[in-house]
């Protein structure tokens, strides 16, 4: 035998799954495990025999080591294992080494049994297995086909179970299995185990009173279910005969045990020779007794015998079916002959004698439970064959009661009665046993219907013969004629019965009704009717009233005991029939003859018994269920003073109160509480319980007391409930009852009670009675409810003194029949926890509103409830309260609602931090307490019998079975491990070590039993996501219960993410489960079969749930570095989709989006006519909640409810009953559109959730996985089919919620996409390249710009304007994307040239994109005006790159036709004041600003093309600048440095400044810059501008010299600068000269200052010391520093050069217009005297010559020193891997640490790209100094040594002409007059050499010969020769002219002979 327990455990499993499901694929499975277990089918229950070679192998397998089918190698065992395999062998008479592999799966098993050793868990397991294999028997012996029921099964497993259960049966089954209940007793199993000590606590000792039980009602079970589907032969029905006979006759109160019932059962079942349908339709050969006619007289001598049965009145219940059967056979064709038949009666005779009712009654339908609790499969259909082999409703009902003799037999029955009083009475028992058989219907089959006459035929049960039900009804007709008294008590128990639902007390009650003389009935039944009930009841009240003097409560009054009976009896049906119909209560009581409750309350104030007076309060709680009833009886119940609420006279004056004689209080404290019985005091709180269901009366006793419930509540509070457990009690669980009766009363007080302001506000009331002071209205019932709740009153330490009691009282009880027996505590307890959770739930409500009041009643102090239940519990001294609720969840074997409960109070009492840590520190005090607690929370997340619960899990309290309930504590402990997630509490029952957070987050998580580890929550949730993949497993959780596995893999997710969980569990998911692998490859699953396609919520959240822990487990393993993980994954996400060399299957990636329904339809919107539209929707929305978990935000359709039912009563005026009926249904449909919104939202949001889950693993797979692990190439055609995908996704749902996520993650990948290319490219060219020249690429630009197009076409819809920023984003990554040169080619030209592939393809997308023609260009340029912030951004970004490439202006001309153009000039001027508030300090929010930065750099890209200058002003774009003030608004520099000012999101002042200032100076250098007829007109308006706004410009320049520098205002200095020196000064402007002097002579001033300043190395290299001090360091390089000082320079130069020169006459002669430069050398010559370092802003001389010649050495020397580092550099970009590690570190960032090698060289080669380009423009920028320096030295050398005419004049400061600026390499001379700065006229030379004496010129001479030497020359030319060499296509050479130029002026002029002055 392979084992005794898993494969038992195993075929279970398979025949549940293929029977029990139905699952058609395990027809092969169940044949192949019945065949693997035949033998042990055929030989039942028999253990494998001990051997004495296995027993010795076994001994020696301590040294020898043993092989075990369970091991797969040769294993040493341990010597005490062995010792304990042998003792279990022993103990269960077994085989040695089935007891080996029994005692290893006992270990294996031990987590899940905390507290058990292995071999008492090898116990259990050994009887789990028989239990297992005889549950299988009873299941294959269910689904044979037969008489009774069908399992609808398919054909051949019908036919496989049918040919299998035949063997067994052959093979004398019921032999068999009669022996063995015969051979296993409980007693004798205990017995044996007890002497080998195989038993443990109290727990494992009813375990296994339960399997063996069980086991033994499963063999019974076998034997009833196959005699109800064929009837036993002969050998069969007289083995279970001779069975019978020895069971010892019971109690005769004691009803039949499970076994012997179902034994009896199966007995009668064969007692059948079936209807006539069942017969016609099965045949004859399914009934023996038929088929084989020595049956009946075999059967019929055997029940004749006198032999001695144990049980004699089963012997007479079996004559009594017998009988009926005689009477069936005798219409039996084939019965024909057989003497026997003629015996009927007498044995029917016989039968009543023996007592066959009194048993019946008793023994059967008094047991427990009429049907097994194994049922599992058949359900009512095994309900209904138990219900109809009953002796009751079989044979009395099936031809005693329906033949037709029953009329007569019923006479017979009663006339005997009438006759034989003092003997049994037979129809007295016969009437009980039918009521007690029909008051209840477990199952719902409704048989007792059928006594009752339907007059519509829509009632009629087809399958029934109409003769049947007319049979029954005239059953009951003829019992209600001429009844004599005896036996009217017993009628009316059985129309009790009859009545107990709905339809049939309706029935009853048109029955009763049609008897009344009143409503036009009478004659014999007139007794039976209510006429004559209410009659009797106003007659006694009448009666008694007068002959009571003084009201009594003892029984000695005027009512005899067998009226006593009668009324009791009446009343039991009145309140029957009002329980169960709405109708009849309604009808009752609205008849103003009867006066029911009129007549009630008048007997409770009259001497009657107390019995009774219990039962009228019954009564009267059952009228009281209907709301209008019960708000007219609260009146009642007042006026009747049946509780005394009237204080006397002297009460009133403040004297102590009396009690009246007769109230309810009297009746308790003074009758009950002495005879320890309490019926009367729990009947009245069972009325209370109903009349508080509806709103209390507010006027409730006015006029004679302070109206309110007060009186009641401390009747309640302080009488009843406060003092229950100090009362003696006959009965024990009556005092639990009293206790549950009013804590239901509470309940409800609490949990309908709304808080409100009122509650806190003290009101009088004022008595009418004179000299009475106004008494204080005390609040709401409810109010005082929480007040007692939140304080530490008497009522909660009850309450918790309750639940301490019932958790340490039911903690010990495991035995089933001690479990019934508490059942009382049970609720008891139950109610106390629902009271504590709905006080927990509305705590913080109330809270708030008593710290709002500023009138709380008597000043009260309110705790939190979370606080008072960590108080001391005086019990046990210690803060366990709330460990007693968490107990409560390891207490569901009494009932599954109180671990429910206990949850729910864990999840509001675990929101506060301190809360769950003291609860875990108080649980793990206590080790037992602390495995309870987690082993009861294990056990409910692992419950698996759901079969009763329906497929969509329940969301409210109406539970209708136990399933329900245990879902629902499934789904609220993964709520609760989910909201407290960061809490103690979860962190414990997940299995982390909660001692401290360093250990939570140290902690290991092991499989349970591993090191001693439990089994813990993860666990059970891991089972649950990974068992229900197993085919063989009976529950798949992914659909049959959604909503509990979303909330499984939330918590999972949770786990993953959380900073203290994710290592540990992301590590034990990974390595003990390979949970991400085994789980993706599941995704996508299929919808249901039941949807038709559609997808349930919950399995979208499943799924999107489990992508995001992909996503983070991947992310993790990326960081990690382990590989093998992520590239498992990886391959599993991206190439699962190509299977079997299917190219054309989709990826993994991409199946996932199936799911995604990317067309949801938009909720439906309100339609109204009686209510406001927009009031309404703002209503709607005030109802909205989110659901935590999911983030869906949803309308509470009950809340909404009522507030529009708030709305209908509150009407203004008395509104008709048309228009109520009107407002009411309008109300409905609001409700059912408000439903169906809610539906489509959610739906529509489950969507979007898996849409963010999938782009989340998608960045994360294809975004942040390194190269090494995914090719660029792999990535890029990755990236290219998720987009066409993505895209055509959306192409036709372009109004769906989900085109905005879409399109943002379609520009996500897009500019990755961009990134990825840009990299592939620059490492190796050819693959990416192939790609991007295939379709794909203009397939997304067809589709992105299609999407706008749609876009645009529904810009009414929301999010529109988002919609087409994500587009515009797209396109415009699109663009850069076909317009980036691989690195190696961009040497060549900024732009790809036009001929290649490159420009190509850049020209071939431009022109798909040019094919959309004026549409896309009018909705693009449109948003570019007019859209949102973000999409005019964007939108104006797209055309900036669209402008760039459009060579033909088409664009560009677009919107000069259109005016989009001039509307962007003028929105400028439009915006001023917004960007003037920019400028504020705390400014509103600054979208103005980005927009304006966008608007510029449109512009300038605009102002670069000649086209768009020329357009650009011709619209005069500058006069809009012009009025602009926000230039003039330039801040003051900040006091401190920047880096020493705090940091904040907001930009400084003075940075927002710049961002408004330097767009601006960048438009104006493009527009001053670009060639073209329109540039003088340019210029000159740049020139007005600068003009307009000099002051700003003199800030700028004049600022720029001091110690606080940083690189924005040196890169403004730099755009300033660049302005000012390209306008340049000449002759064009000498009419502005003459008004604008001032302020150009201010600007020229500043300039020149900056020459001395910027015109020096070590200024540079203070610059760059300086801003890399006050910068990050890793924001800013000194390489770009030093690139802009250079630039500074080239700019100061260049307007030096302009302003010495001018711009006129065709000859361009040498003459200067401007000497700078003084004609002094002496700063070449000495440099220690050069003051060019400090700052000069204040020097007013001018500076020298001597500056320009050591600025040009400078530069020279600089140069050649930056061009052999540019070499060095350019060879280590060739070749990145021949780089030192010690190279690699220097060129890596900080972050760069800890990558690997193929990274670190990738950044080293970025870097190093990025410094070469750094040092080639800095190449560029000194030799273009050293030029214009070099113009600048000859042009005033020429002019000294050959034009000077020294004088003795003092120097003047001559402003230069402003000219247009010449070119910049002109080396011809110029006009020989300049511009005077005063005047405007031109200057001749000798104005010009005012100030030079001669001596300064002789001294030039000297000192030129020296420093200008041919070392000097040499260095420049050699400068040049470097740069002409690096640049192979420049030839044209200016340095070397002007060297020349140079050489030849210093050769002539310089060596002539000195002039000697005296």
């Amino acid at each position: 035998m392979p084992g005794l327990w898993a494969p038992f455990k195993e075929l279970a499993c398979v025949i549940t799954a293929a029977i029990g499901q139905k699952r058609p694929e395990m027809f092969y499975v169940l044949d192949s495990v019945l065949k693997k277990h035949k033998p042990d089918f055929f030989s039942l229950l028999q253990n494998p025999a001990r051997n004495p070679a296995q027993r010795t192998a076994l001994q020696k397998a301590p040294t020898d080591g043993i092989t075990i089918s369970s091991l797969p190698n040769v294993h040493i065992l341990p010597q005490d294992f062995v010792d304990e395999a042998l003792i279990l062998s022993d103990i269960l008479d077994l085989n040695e080494m089935s007891a080996a592999e029994l005692l290893l799966a006992g270990e294996q098993q031990l987590p899940r049994f905390p507290g058990l050793t292995r071999g008492l868990v090898a116990v259990l397991l050994y009887h789990d297995g028989r239990r297992n294999l005889v549950s299988s028997l009873r299941s294959l012996i269910q689904a044979r086909e037969g008489v009774s029921w069908t399992l609808e099964l398919s054909p051949t497993v019908a036919s496989l179970v049918m040919s299998f259960t035949d063997q067994l049966f052959e093979d004398n089954l019921v032999a068999k299995i009669l022996n063995l209940l015969s051979s296993i007793s409980v007693d004798r199993e205990l017995d044996k185990l007890d002497r080998g000590r195989a038993i443990g606590k109290t727990w494992h000792r009813q375990q296994l009173v339960s399997m063996i039980e069980e086991q033994r009602l499963c063999l019974a079970e076998c034997l009833f279910y196959w005699a109800c589907q064929n009837p036993f032969p002969k050998d069969a029905i007289m083995a279970i005969i001779e069975y019978l006979k020895g069971i010892k006759k019971p109690d005769e109160k004691k009803p039949l045990d499970p076994v012997t019932l179902a034994l009896f059962f199966s007995l009668v079942a064969s007692f059948s020779v079936g209807s006539d349908v069942a017969a016609e339709a099965m045949g004859n050969e399914h009934y023996p007794l038929v088929k084989d006619h020595t049956l009946l007289p075999t059967v019929h001598n055997e029940l004749q015998k006198d032999s001695e049965w144990g049980c004699p009145q089963m012997l007479a219940a079996l004559k009594f079916a017998w009988g009926v059967l005689l009477r069936e056979c005798t219409f039996t064709a084939e019965s024909d002959g057989l003497s026997q038949l003629e015996e009927d009666e007498a044995f029917v005779d016989q039968a009543l004698l023996g007592g066959a009712l009194p048993f019946l009654q008793v023994c059967v339908v008094g047991a427990p439970s009429h049907l097994p609790q194994e049922v599992k499969f058949v359900g009512g259909a095994c309900g209904g064959a138990f219900q109809v082999s009953t002796i009751p409703s079989n044979a009395t009902g099936g031809d005693q009661l329906h033949s037709p003799t029953c009329p007569k037999r019923s006479r017979e029955l009663r006339k005997s009665t009438d006759e034989i009083a003092r003997e049994p009475w037979d129809f007295e028992d016969l009437m009980r046993l039918v009521g007690d058989m029909y008051s209840s219907d477990p199952h719902q089959l409704n048989l007792l219907s059928e006594f009752w006459n339907h007059p519509d035929s829509q009632y009629r049960r087809l399958q029934r013969a109409p003769q049947r039900q007319v049979s029954l009804f005239k059953f009951i007709t003829i019992c209600s004629s001429l009844l004599p008294a005896p036996l009217f008590a017993s009628f009316m128990h059985m129309l009790c019965g009859l009545s107990n639902s709905p339809e049939t007390a309706h029935h009853c009650f048109n029955f009763l009704k049609a008897n009344s003389p009143s409503l036009g009935g009478g004659g014999p039944s007139a007794a039976i009717s209510l006429d004559h009930f209410f009659w009797s009841l106003q007659t006694y009240y009448l009666g008694l009233r007068k002959d009571g003097g003084v009201r009594q409560t003892a029984t000695g009054c005027a009512i005899s005991p067998l009226e006593l009976e009668g009324l009791r009896a009446v009343l039991k049906l009145i309140r029957t029939m009002a329980t169960q119909s709405e109708g009849a209560r309604v009808v009752m009581y609205e008849n103003q003859t009867w006066l029911p409750v009129a007549s009630l309350f008048g007997l409770l104030g009259c001497a009657i018994p107390r019995i009774l007076k219990a039962d009228i309060l019954l009564t009267l709680a059952a009228f009281a269920i209907s709301p209008e009833i019960a708000g007219s009886m609260w009146l009642t119940v007042e006026i009747s003073q049946i509780l005394n609420t009237v204080p006397s006279s002297l009460a009133l004056h403040g004297g102590p109160s009396s009690k009246q004689e007769g109230s309810i209080q009297v009746e308790l404290e003074e009758i009950e509480s002495k005879a320890e019985e309490y019926p009367l005091t729990r009947a009245f709180l069972t009325l209370i319980e109903k009349l508080v269901s509806v709103p209390i009366p507010g006027n409730l006793g006015t006029g004679h007391r302070v109206p309110g419930f007060q009186p009641y509540l401390e009747f309640l509070r302080d009488s009843v409930f406060l003092k229950f457990d100090t009362r003696a009690y006959s009965d024990p669980n009556e005092k639990w009852q009293v206790a549950t009766l009013v804590l239901e009363i509470f309940y409800k007080l609490l949990a309908s009670h709304v808080i409100s302001d009122e509650d806190f506000v003290v009101r009088t009331y004022p008595f009418s009675t004179p000299g009475v002071p106004p008494g204080v209205l005390p609040g709401a019932p409810g109010y005082t409810l929480f007040v007692h709740m939140m304080t530490q009153s008497p009522l909660l330490k009850k309450l918790l003194a309750i639940l301490d009691e019932g958790v340490a009282t039911m903690s010990a009880i495991f035995e089933p029949r001690a479990i019934t027996e508490k059942i009382e505590l049970t609720r008891a307890t139950l109610c106390t926890l629902k009271l504590l959770l709905s006080t927990l739930a509305k705590e913080e409500e109330f809270l708030e509103h008593l710290r709002q009041s500023s009138q709380s009643q008597s000043c009260m102090v309110a705790s939190s409830l979370t606080e008072l239940l960590q108080g001391i519990n005086p019990r046990t001294e210690k803060e366990d309260h709330l460990v007693n609720v968490a107990r409560c969840v390891a207490l569901s074997r009494f009932t599954p609602e109180l671990s429910l409960e206990a949850v729910r109070i864990l999840y509001w009492v675990c929101h506060s931090p301190k809360a769950s840590r003291d609860l875990v520190t108080t649980i793990l005090g206590d080790k037992d307490v602390s495995m309870e607690i987690l082993q009861g929370f294990v056990e409910h997340l692992e419950w698996e019998e759901f079969d009763s619960v329906p497929v969509t899990e329940v969301q409210e309290d109406g539970f209708s079975s136990v399933g329900q309930v245990h879902c629902a504590v499934q789904l609220d402990i993964l709520k609760l491990l989910a909201s407290s997630i960061n809490m103690s509490i979860s962190h414990f029952l997940l299995g982390f070590d909660v001692r401290s957070r360093k250990q939570t987050k140290e902690t290991t998580l092991q499989d349970p039993g591993v090191l001693g580890s439990s089994r813990t929550c993860l666990h059970s949730i891991l089972s649950l996501v990974e068992h229900s993949r197993d085919p063989l497993h009976l529950q798949d959780y992914h659909y049959q219960f959604p909503k509990l596995a979303e909330l499984c893999y939330h918590v999972l997710h949770l786990m993953c993410c959380h900073p203290d969980l994710s290592t540990s569990t992301l590590r034990y998911l990974r390595n003990n489960h390979d949970f991400f692998h085994v789980q993706l490859s599941h995704l996508p699953v299929a919808p249901p079969l039941d949807t038709h396609g559609e997808w349930p919520v919950s399995l979208l959240h499943q799924q999107a749930e489990l992508l995001q822990m992909v996503a983070v487990e991947m992310r993790v393993t990326s960081l990690t570095q382990l590989r093998s993980h992520s590239q498992r994954l990886l391959a599993l996400v991206l190439d699962e989709g190509v299977v079997g060399g299917e190219q054309g299957a989709l990826r993994k990636v991409l199946r996932l989006l199936e799911a995604v329904d990317f067309g949801c339809p938009p909720p439906a919107p309100l339609r109204v006519v009686e209510f406001d539209q927009k009031a309404l929707e703002r209503t709607v929305e005030s109802c909205e909640v989110v659901e935590y978990w999911t983030g869906f935000r949803y309308t509470d359709v009950r809340g909404l409810r009522a507030v529009l039912m708030e709305e209908l009563n509150s009407f203004s005026g008395t509104p008709t009953a048309a228009q109520r009926q009107s407002l009411i249904e309008e109300i409905h449909s609001i409700l059912e559109t408000v439903v169906e919104r809610n539906r489509c939202l959610e739906v529509a949001h489950a969507h979007s959730t898996l849409f963010k889950a999938w782009r989340q693993l998608v960045e994360v797979t294809l975004i942040t996985l390194g190269q090494d692990l995914m090719p660029l190439e792999h990535k890029v055609l990755i990236l290219f089919e998720i987009l066409q995908e993505l895209l055509l996704k959306v192409e036709r749902n372009q109004s769906s919620d989900l085109v905005g996520s879409v399109h943002g993650t379609v520009l996500m990948l897009i500019s990755h996409l961009k990134a990825t290319v840009s990299l592939a490219t620059g490492q190796q060219s050819d693959p990416v390249l192939t790609v991007l020249y295939s379709g794909p690429l203009h397939a997304i630009l067809k589709g992105l710009a299609e999407s706008i197009l749609l876009s645009s076409s529904s810009s009414s819809l929301p999010g529109v304007q988002r919609v087409r920023a994500y587009l515009y984003g797209s396109l415009l990554s699109f663009l850069h994307l076909t317009s980036e040169r691989p690195a190696h080619n961009r040497a060549a030209g900024s732009l790809w040239e036009p001929h290649s592939r490159e420009g190509l393809l850049r020209d071939e997308s431009f022109s798909l994109l040019n094919s959309f023609g004026e549409p896309l260009m009018e909705t693009v340029c449109r948003d570019a005006c007019n859209g949102q912030e973000v999409c005019r951004m964007l939108s104006l970004a797209l055309l900036d790159a669209i402008v760039t490439f459009d060579r033909e202006g088409r664009w560009l001309r677009f919107m000069v036709a259109k005016g989009y153009l001039q509307k962007l000039c003028a929105s400028v001027q439009w915006e001023d004041e917004a960007l003037q508030r920019m400028l504020l300090p705390s400014p509103e929010p600054l979208k103005a600003l980005y927009v304006y930065e966008s608007k510029m750099a449109f512009l300038t890209r605009v102002a670069q093309s000649s086209l768009g200058c020329r357009e650009l002003v011709n619209l005069n774009v500058l006069v809009h600048f012009n009025e602009c003030r926000f230039i003039d608004q330039r801040p003051e520099a900040p006091p401190l440095p920047l880096h020493s000012q705090p940091t904040s999101f907001v930009p400084s002042v003075m940075s927002r400044y710049h961002q408004l200032l330097v767009p601006l100076f960048k438009f104006l250098s493009a527009l001053v810059s670009t060639p073209g007829p329109s540039q003088r007109d340019a210029t000159t308006q740049v020139f007005q501008l600068l003009a307009q706004h000099s002051e700003v410009l003199s800030r700028v320049l004049k600022g720029q010299q001091g110690s606080m520098l940083d690189l924005t205002a040196l890169n403004e200095l730099q755009l300033v600068t660049a302005v000012i020196g390209k306008c340049g000064v000449g002759h064009d402007w000498t009419n502005q000269m003459s008004s604008l002097a001032g302020g150009l002579m201010r600007i020229h001033r500043l300039m020149v200052s900056l020459l001395p300043y910027y015109c020096s190395h070590a200024t540079w290299k203070q610059l760059v010391g300086m801003v890399t001090a006050e910068e990050n360091k890793d924001s800013v390089s000194s390489e770009e520093v030093f690139i802009v000082a250079q630039k500074v320079c080239c700019n100061v130069v260049d307007y030096a050069r302009a302003a010495m020169t001018t711009g006129g006459g065709p000859d361009h002669s040498a003459t200067i217009s401007c000497v700078l430069l003084t004609p002094d050398l002496t700063e070449a010559i000495f440099p220690a005297r050069s003051t060019s370092g400090g700052d000069t802003s204040s020097n007013l001389s001018r500076p020298s010559l001597g500056l320009l010649v050591r600025h040009i050495r400078e530069c020279t020397e600089g140069y050649l020193a930056t061009f052999e580092s540019y070499q060095a550099q350019n060879k280590k970009v060739g070749a990145p891997g021949a780089m030192s590690a010690e190279e690699l570190r220097q060129l890596l960032p900080d972050s760069g640490v800890g990558i690997s090698t193929t990274q670190q060289q990738l950044v080293a080669r970025k870097t190093l790209e990025t410094l070469v380009q750094h040092k080639k423009l800095q190449l560029e920028l000194y030799i273009y100094i050293i030029e214009n320096c070099l113009y600048i030295l000859w042009k005033h050398l020429s002019f000294y040594l050959e034009q000077c005419k020294p004088g003795d004049l003092e120097p003047d400061i001559v402003l230069p002409g402003l000219t247009s600026r010449p070119a910049m390499r002109r080396l011809q001379g110029v006009n020989e007059t300049s511009l005077s700065a005063t005047t405007g006229q031109r200057l001749g030379s000798a104005e010009l050499s005012e100030g030079v004496r001669l001596a300064d010129i002789e001294r030039l001479k000297t000192n030129a010969t020296k420093c200008l030497t041919e070392t000097f020359f040499k260095t420049i030319l050699d400068a040049e020769e470097a740069h002409q060499a690096s640049n192979t296509g420049l030839k044209i050479s200016f340095i070397e002219a002007q060297v020349r130029r140079l050489r030849r002026l210093l050769k002539l002029k310089a060596t002539q002979p000195q002039l000697h002055v005296s």
